[in-house]
């Protein structure tokens, strides 16, 4: 059994000693498919700028560190992609935002102010809590 069994890519790179711009290489490409010891990955045109050979041997290195042996990644470029760990965490940000503003504007005293008083809600004031 190797470190990455039952992980997803998110827990794949959570598990992998990587940090900057290896991590932020890694939280911006999805896995297309892993066929045992092949890693295909894709990233988005538009992060290409995080994508050269030190970090990409790096980011081997680590996945081979994590599986317990050697692997072969290949990484394409593709703007048709799936959710990469850097898109998951910005639709939930969003996600946890519209809550917020959505609990605010739905209270019954805040509605009562903004009846009354002619009120409005100022959304970039609202603060989703952490």
């Amino acid at each position: 059994m190797d470190g990455s069994e039952g992980l997803d890519w998110n827990g794949m790179i959570a598990a992998m000693n990587i940090g900057g711009f290896v991590r932020e290489l890694a939280n911006n490409l999805w896995l297309e498919k892993r066929e045992d010891d092949s890693f295909h990955l894709v990233i988005d045109p538009s992060h290409t700028q995080l994508l050269n050979k030190e970090r990409e041997s790096s980011l081997r290195a680590a996945l081979a560190a994590l599986v317990g042996r050697d692997v072969r990644i290949s990484i394409r470029t593709d703007k048709s992609g799936g959710e990469t760990p850097a898109r998951e965490k910005q639709r939930q940000k969003d996600e946890r935002q519209q809550a917020a503003e959505q609990s605010i504007l739905s209270d019954p005293n805040v509605k009562s102010l903004m009846d009354q008083l002619d009120a409005r809600v100022n959304p970039a004031s609202i603060r989703p809590k952490a």
